[in-house]
């Protein structure tokens, strides 16, 4: 899910929808999926939202593990694009070079989230 779609919807409905989105994706189609805290609906799959999941269940920590090296891909992509960001080194955390890559040449619109507080903050302070 995008940052503007984030920004639409919020990050926890967003995060909802990428699940299911990656469920429709798959081509067998599960009877019983393991989620994060999270509660979906996937047709009449069931669906078992554990608490801490990444803690308790190994499917769930690898799945984690995925996402984040898969995250960390795509911010190594755009590091490429836009070097002055630093997105390479801060992997998608507010660091001072990034917070003043913000301040200096502002957001992107397809890809920081307007909604997030340091967005908002160099928005106003513009």
């Amino acid at each position: 899910v995008d940052a503007p779609r984030i920004d639409l919807i919020n990050i926890k409905e967003a995060a909802r929808e990428a699940m299911v989105k990656a469920l429709n994706n798959l081509h067998v189609k599960p009877t019983c999926v393991l989620v994060d805290a999270e509660d979906i609906t996937f047709g009449k799959t069931k669906i078992i939202p554990i608490i801490k999941g990444d803690a308790k269940s190994t499917s769930i920590a690898a799945a984690s593990i995925l996402a984040k090296v898969y995250r960390d891909k795509i911010l190594d992509d755009l590091d490429k694009v836009y070097p002055h960001y630093g997105f390479a080194k801060n992997k998608g955390y507010g660091t001072n070079v990034h917070l003043n890559a913000l301040k200096h040449y502002g957001p992107i619109k397809s890809v920081h989230r307007f909604s997030c507080k340091p967005v908002k903050a160099v928005i106003k302070n513009s």
